[in-house]
C-alpha cells in the first residue's frame, strides 16, 4: 500500500487545533504498520483538539468530535484514570445485566463492558477474577484467532491488581509479546480480548477489510501510566479507523485493546462531577444491521462481564 505522508498538514493541524487521520484502502490481507501521526492521501477525518476535564480526583474526561466534510460522524467518550488512585475489578455473571443493573450491586465510579461472549453467555476469552482463572470458550484465544482470521489479529490483555510490587498497577499489552501463565498469573484481574488497535511501538496494524462499522469500546495505556477507557456514540468507526484515531500524538496512548462493541458497548460514569450512561446503538456488515448510524435507536442489552473502577 502506498503511503503519502504530509508533514505540512500535521504542522498546520496543530496550529488550527485540528488533527486528521485517514481511511486506508486495503490491497492485500496482511496488516501493515502505520506509525503514530501518519496522514495518508485518502479521504480524511478531522478531530478536534482534546480538552481534558477532571470529573473526580484521579479521573479525567473528554468528549471529542470527529468530522468529515464538515459533518460530525463520530462522538468519542474518553476517560483517563490514575491506577494509583483507583482499582479495576473484573466481574462476570451468567445472569447478565445491563450496565445500570450492574451498578446496583457494584456501586462503582465507572463500569464498562468487557470482552466478547457466546450465546450462552460463556466468555469467548479467558478472564481472571480475584486471582482465579475463568476459562473462556477458546482457552488459547490467540491461537484460535491467528488460525481462523486471515488478517492475523493479535490478542491482547488488560491486566491489573499485580501480585508483585515491581509490576505496574494496571496496563494493556499484546500477548504476542508475553503470554500469561494461567497456572500462576502475576495479576489478580485479567481480561483477554482482540484485536490490538495500537501497539507498544505506537503503530496500527488492524486492516478490517470488511469495513464493519459499530460502536467501539477500547481500553488502553497512556504514556504516563494512566488507563484509558474509550467508547464511541455513533458507531461510525471501523476498528482500523478507531486505531488511527487513538494513535494520534495528542492522546498519548499506546497499547490500545478493542473490547466488545456494537450493541454490547455500555458505559456508566458515576463521579462527583459527571454522571452519564451510554448504550451502543449500531453494528453493521453488508448483510444486516441493528439500529442506525444516526443513533436514533438505542438498545439496552444485558451483558455478562464488565470492568468496574473503584476508589482505593
Amino acid at each position: 500500500m502506498t503511503q503519502i505522508i504530509k508533514k505540512s498538514l500535521l504542522t498546520l493541524s496543530a496550529i488550527l487545533a485540528l488533527t486528521a487521520f485517514s481511511q486506508p484502502t486495503d490491497t492485500n490481507n496482511n496488516p501493515e504498520a502505520f506509525p503514530k501521526g501518519t496522514v495518508l492521501q485518502q479521504s480524511r477525518i478531522e478531530t478536534e483538539k482534546v480538552q481534558w476535564t477532571q470529573i473526580q480526583p484521579g479521573i479525567q474526561y473528554a468528549q471529542v468530535s470527529a468530522t468529515q466534510d464538515g459533518k460530525e460522524i463520530e462522538l468519542v467518550n474518553m476517560l483517563k484514570i490514575d491506577p494509583d488512585m483507583y482499582n479495576f475489578d473484573v466481574h462476570f455473571d451468567y445472569n447478565s445485566k445491563t450496565v445500570e443493573e450492574w451498578q446496583k450491586s457494584l456501586d462503582a465510579e465507572i463500569i464498562v463492558n468487557a470482552s466478547y461472549w457466546e450465546p450462552d453467555y460463556t466468555p469467548t476469552n479467558n478472564l481472571v477474577m480475584e486471582g482465579k482463572r475463568f476459562i473462556g470458550q477458546f482457552p488459547s484465544l490467540q491461537e484460535s484467532v491467528m488460525k481462523n482470521n486471515k488478517n492475523k489479529r493479535h490478542v491482547g490483555a488488560f491486566v491489573t491488581n499485580p501480585k508483585q510490587e515491581d509490576l505496574a498497577q494496571a496496563k494493556v499489552y499484546s500477548l504476542e509479546e508475553r503470554a500469561i501463565d494461567y497456572s500462576n498469573p502475576e495479576w489478580g484481574e485479567v481480561v483477554e480480548s482482540y484485536p490490538m488497535l495500537v501497539y507498544e511501538d505506537e503503530t496500527v496494524r488492524e486492516v478490517q477489510k470488511d469495513k464493519w462499522r459499530a460502536n467501539r469500546t477500547v481500553i488502553g495505556t497512556h504514556d504516563d501510566g494512566d488507563i484509558s477507557i474509550v467508547t464511541t456514540q455513533k458507531g461510525y468507526f471501523t476498528m482500523r479507523e478507531m486505531g488511527e484515531f487513538l494513535n494520534h500524538p495528542q492522546f498519548e496512548i499506546h497499547n490500545a485493546l478493542n473490547l466488545d462493541g456494537g450493541i454490547a458497548t455500555e458505559l456508566l460514569i458515576d463521579t462527583d462531577n459527571l454522571k452519564m450512561v451510554q448504550y451502543g446503538n449500531f453494528e453493521t456488515n453488508p448483510e444486516w444491521k441493528i439500529g442506525d448510524i444516526e443513533g436514533k435507536r438505542t438498545i439496552k442489552i444485558p451483558i455478562p462481564s464488565v470492568i468496574g473502577v473503584y476508589k482505593k
